[in-house]
């Protein structure tokens, strides 16, 4: 009988212990959620871009070909057909570089001889090559009308033609301010604009209208008016 009552206290004690084991594993993970969470919504600060055509902004523009590269990265960001769009600034550097890939102006237009060689049997085509200045050169990546050839150069075809487009790199300059959040989310870097130009100047013009660039989401930060398009 004490040998009874001994054992089921026994497990009444293993059964409790491991509910309380269960639920404090319960705890644990859900902080370790919330924490997450809030490192995953705290980290990003994006800076936004508007585009306009008119300088009183009356007339809102989406780029129909707009495609941006960081400089010293390899990923491109596709913003084709956006009145606004968001990027992340380097959190490292007090300037942030982009290219800026855009459709060029109608009276702009200047076709570049890109000769192909066409491999055919019968009536399906097996393969293309391509060849500039003589040179033979193959695609390394194709967005819409834009082609990115081995030698980079950067190419937009149409109608049968390709021809270059609209490149100009723009130059960001800001302050860095780098808050330290806790051990788990590390250091939240945020940004004060202080100047915006393109290296060329064939976009369009700029205004900043809010210079600091937060982790805040839906902030307005530039506008860029296109006046020739």
């Amino acid at each position: 009988m004490l040998y009874g009552l001994l054992n089921k206290t026994g497990r009444n004690a293993v059964r409790k212990g491991w509910m309380f084991f269960v639920l404090s594993l319960g705890v644990v993970f859900a902080f370790v959620s919330c924490d997450n969470e809030h490192c995953d919504d705290s980290m990003y600060c994006p800076m936004e871009i508007s585009f306009y055509s008119q300088i009183d902004t009356s007339e809102k523009l989406a780029p129909p070909l707009l495609l941006m590269k960081g400089i010293g990265s390899d990923s491109i960001m596709n913003f084709s057909g956006k009145q606004q769009i968001y990027f992340p600034l380097n959190p490292n550097k007090e300037t942030s570089q982009f290219l800026f890939l855009m459709e060029p102006y109608a009276e702009k237009i200047k076709y570049v001889a890109v000769k192909t060689d066409t491999l055919r049997s019968e009536d399906e085509i097996l393969s293309i090559k391509y060849y500039l200045n003589d040179e033979e050169i193959f695609i390394k990546n194709k967005i819409g009308k834009a082609y990115m050839f081995s030698n980079d150069t950067i190419c937009l075809f149409q109608n049968g033609n390709f021809y270059k487009p609209l490149l100009d790199t723009l130059n960001i300059t800001s302050d860095l301010c780098h808050h330290f959040l806790s051990s788990e989310c590390g250091y939240l870097t945020t940004f004060t604009l202080k100047k915006l130009k393109f290296s060329q100047g064939g976009v369009g013009s700029i205004l900043i209208k809010n210079n600091s660039v937060t982790n805040k989401y839906n902030d307005r930060h530039v506008n860029i008016y296109l006046e020739n398009y």
